[in-house]
């Protein structure tokens, strides 16, 4: 790393080691997304259109999440 950042070879641990994170963490994405591109090359790309549409009630059960439905019109006459 100091090879790459000179100015910070008297500066303390804690900044050396946040750059070194910070570093790391750069990398990690240039690897992700160079695999994602590796894989639309390979694999076909993402589906035309961009999205895919998926069951709400599926995607809120995989969440545990139970949606309550009200019904809020109202065919009684008023006044």
């Amino acid at each position: 790393m100091l090879a790459l950042y000179p100015q910070f070879a008297d500066a303390d641990g804690a900044t050396q080691a946040r750059l070194i994170g910070a570093w790391f963490r750069r990398k990690q994405l240039e690897a992700r997304l160079i695999a994602v591109e590796v894989g639309k090359l390979f694999g076909g790309g993402a589906a035309p259109g961009g999205y895919e549409m998926i069951d709400e009630s599926a995607a809120l059960a995989a969440l545990g999440v139970v949606p309550k439905r009200f019904d809020v019109r109202d065919d009684a006459t008023t006044g």
